[in-house]
This record gives C-alpha cells, structure tokens and sequence, in this order.
C-alpha cells in the first residue's frame, strides 16, 4: 500500500522471498521516471530506518535527484521473517532486495547497494559475485584484535597523549604512567600479531582489489572502525589503488554521521557520487567503451 506522497515522492511496502523467509522493505519512488536504483543494507543492529532515521532521510533526500531507494529488513530483523545469517552470511537477502527493486522499478539504467558498519562490510564481499552495478560503503568493518589495537596505535593514543585532559590527568595522579605504558606495549604486540590469511580484513581488500565496480568509500575521520579499516585494508591498495575506487573523508564525523551538518555533507557526496556515475555510464555508452 502506497503512503503519503510528496512534490516528488511516494511510499510503498515492498515484501519479496529469501530463501524461503519473507523480507519487508520500504520503496521510495520518485514521482518523476526513476534513473537510478539504491539498495540500503541495513548494519549492526539497525533495521530499515538506520541510526538517527538516516535511511529514511536519505531516501527521501534522493527522490529529487531521481532516485529510487529501497531500504530493507534483513532475515531476522525487523519485520522480516527467518534467522539472522550475520552480516557475512547476507549475500541472499541483498541479491533478493536489488531484485525486487528492480522488478517493481523496472528501466533503471543501474543499482547501487549502500551500508554502513558491517552492512557496508556485507556489500564488500559480495562485489565480484552480486549483480549490482557498484556500492557505496560506509565505514566499513574490518574488525580484529589486530586491527583495533593498530588503530589504537595510530590514531587513538597519539590523539590522547596530545590532549590537554590526559595531562592533567597524569599531573594530577589520575592516570598511572606505568599502568599506562604497559597497555600501549600490549597494544603493539597484539597490532604485530601475523593472520592466517583468512580474516575479515584479507576477505575485504581481495573483495575490493578483485572487483571492477565503482565503489564510493566514505570515512569518518573520528571513527575507531574507519580507522580499522583504512590501517587493516586501505593501506594495502595504496600502491596501486583501483580506479574504481573514489574515497572520500568527513574530518570530525562519527561512526554514523549523527552530527546534522556530518549527514547533510555525506548525504550531498552521496547523491553527487550516483548521479555522476550515472553521468558516466551514459557518456561510456555513447563511446563504445563500459566500466
């Protein structure tokens, strides 16, 4: 049932099948042809709204762009039915949502798939094998005991020695400086630890360096889990970055934007960074060439 529409959008439930389970996810169409398609992936334990209701206002945002937005309910969240596979495990639930977006929104010139936190991170290693045209990720996780005690080395220790709160916390006997030093020792060692080859982050940067589709990369500058990611994964392709790949960084944003001038500045690059690559798409076509 369709709800309110607006100027230039309108509301409708979509539920369609994964694996058997019945998923539930919110459609907003734009009242003019839409050109292009977005897929949100819910992260964490977010559902179809996201935090602070960002996906909504996305959405809605994108209509006068000519964006159709489909954010959905994973298998266990939500309104939708079935267990939970974990977010490595999402893979059907994204390819049944960029199907039945594409079915009720039929002539898109291209579907984009969007997360944040882990659902971004569920994108990621869907990128060769999925059928969407390409991904906007959002602070991806890449999580280890490795990769947060290397980001605690290179970016959360320095922050706090340059602090004036943990000089007068030390001048003042609140901090134990042995104390102190034995955690940073122990966060070395565990930053120098050797992986097998098989974490999470060596599954994200072969996902990433394997695959050929555009791929818009949004880091916050004061997030833990951006910093994990861009020390554990990003750091890997700097030698020879994809061309592909465009990132970008929000200097003092969060983990989720929630700063209202934060969200404003990564909701404009993202509708900038899709009606681009639809741009470019056409202009390709015309050349004979594709992405």
């Amino acid at each position: 049932m369709a709800g309110p529409a607006t100027s230039t959008w309108r509301e409708e439930v979509l539920s369609f099948e994964c694996n058997g389970d019945r998923l539930l996810g919110i459609l907003t169409r734009p009242t003019a042809s839409a050109e292009i398609g977005l897929v949100i992936v819910p992260g964490g334990s977010q559902y179809r709204v996201g935090a602070h209701r960002q996906n909504v206002l996305l959405a809605r945002s994108l209509a006068d762009r000519r964006i159709a937005t489909l954010r959905f309910d994973a298998r266990g969240m939500g309104d939708s039915a079935g267990p939970h596979p974990g977010f490595t495990a999402l893979g059907p639930d994204i390819e049944a949502a960029v199907s039945a977006l594409r079915s009720a929104v039929p002539g898109l010139d291209r579907t984009i798939l969007c997360g944040l936190c882990d659902g971004a991170s569920a994108i990621t290693l869907g990128l060769s094998t999925g059928t969407a045209d390409g991904a906007i990720l959002l602070n991806p996780w890449a999580r280890s005991d490795k990769t947060q005690a290397a980001a605690q080395i290179r970016t959360h220790y320095p922050r706090r020695i340059l602090s004036a709160a943990f000089w007068k916390k030390l001048l003042t006997g609140h901090i134990n400086p042995l104390a102190k030093a034995g955690e940073i020792r122990a966060a070395l060692a565990r930053s120098r630890q050797v992986d097998d080859g098989g974490s999470l982050a060596d599954r994200l940067y072969l996902a990433l360096s394997s695959s050929s589709r555009p791929v818009l990369l949004m880091l916050a500058g004061r997030d833990m889990t951006a910093a994990e990611f861009e020390g554990a994964v990003l750091h890997r392709l700097q030698d020879r970055p994809p061309a592909h790949l465009t990132i970008l960084r929000i200097a003092g944003a969060d983990h989720t934007f929630s700063g209202v001038a934060w969200w404003r500045v990564a909701s404009e690059q993202i509708g900038d960074w899709l009606v681009q690559r639809s741009f470019d798409r056409m202009r390709d076509r015309e050349t004979g060439t594709c992405l």
